[in-house]
């Protein structure tokens, strides 16, 4: 999937220093945890502080990634967790 500022991406946040398509996410070949690969952003893509080089980077549970100034923790959601996630979001602004 895709992350970026564009409504074409999966998931799209309009956040400063985020590129239009910002940054691929797929699951790593080894073990399945998260990779992440920037997409030539124009601020790059860092995990735990550092550059996401342009093969990419595998994250494990626990790890910082930075998109533009946006930080997300790649973590394991629970069985509970997992299943609403799949709701939809509820109406009105997110602060």
């Amino acid at each position: 999937m895709t992350i970026g500022r564009s409504p074409k991406c999966s998931i799209a946040i309009d956040v400063a220093g985020m590129s239009s398509e910002h940054a691929r996410l797929e699951r790593a070949r080894s073990g399945g945890l998260l990779r992440v690969a920037d997409l030539e952003s124009r601020n790059g893509t860092q995990v735990n502080g550092w550059k996401v080089p342009a093969n990419g980077a595998d994250c494990e549970v626990g790890s910082l990634i930075r998109m533009g100034e946006a930080l997300f923790v790649y973590r394991d959601l629970t069985e509970e967790e997992a299943a609403d996630a799949g709701r939809p979001p509820l109406p009105g602004p997110v602060n």
